[in-house]
């Protein structure tokens, strides 16, 4: 069955994974006339509750994913794509990405790098696109 996405979500973390995610999504809205929704999810560090630093640490990490999302949408805006929308999240990525957002927006596609930023992080956090794929209705594109 071939499918007509209406609403397609791109998750970034500003990698140049994330970055051709997106550059496919935005084609696939393109092609489709679909909304594109673009989202950026903070994971708080452990404790942002527990110091002042911890606070200045969040309040930088969501600023960075502000620019990040900004920059996406301007670049989405000079190629003549109007219909989108940026989505900065705090919070698990996996649940966000996978669970939430695709309810809320009645998600039809979800598109993500193959890796995020760091070894370290997937060693940590695990894979959070291969959770995706496991867990999301909607269908998944990863781009490599």
């Amino acid at each position: 069955m071939v499918q007509n996405y209406q609403n397609i979500l791109v998750a970034t973390d500003g990698s140049a994974q994330a970055q051709a995610a997106f550059d496919q999504a935005m084609a696939l809205a393109q092609t489709y006339k679909a909304k594109l929704y673009v989202v950026q999810v903070v994971i708080p560090p452990y404790f942002t509750s527990r110091s002042e630093t911890g606070g200045v640490i969040l309040r930088d990490m969501i600023n960075e994913a502000k620019a990040n999302l900004a920059q996406l949408v301007d670049q989405a805006k000079a190629d003549g794509f109007a219909n989108i929308e940026a989505i900065q999240a705090e919070g698990s990525p996996r649940d966000i990405i996978s669970k939430k957002l695709p309810e809320e927006l009645n998600i039809d596609l979800i598109v993500l790098g193959a890796t995020g930023r760091t070894t370290t992080e997937k060693l940590f956090l695990g894979s959070v696109s291969e959770y995706v794929t496991r867990h999301a209705k909607a269908q998944i594109l990863i781009v490599r």
